[in-house]
């Protein structure tokens, strides 16, 4: 049991802050995405 957690515990760790990461970077995009989309939908309304 304790190696089978240890050798689990090694690559899910890895894999999780790897996880942890591209969820990050996918959010940051996804804010960026939606001020752009804002800004937009306001220089229409303006117009």
């Amino acid at each position: 049991m304790d190696e089978r957690s240890e050798s689990i515990g090694g690559p899910g760790a890895s894999s999780a802050s790897e996880r942890e990461t591209a969820n990050a970077v996918s959010e940051a995009n996804l804010d960026g995405r939606a001020e752009r989309v804002h800004r937009w939908s306001r220089s229409e309304q303006c117009e």
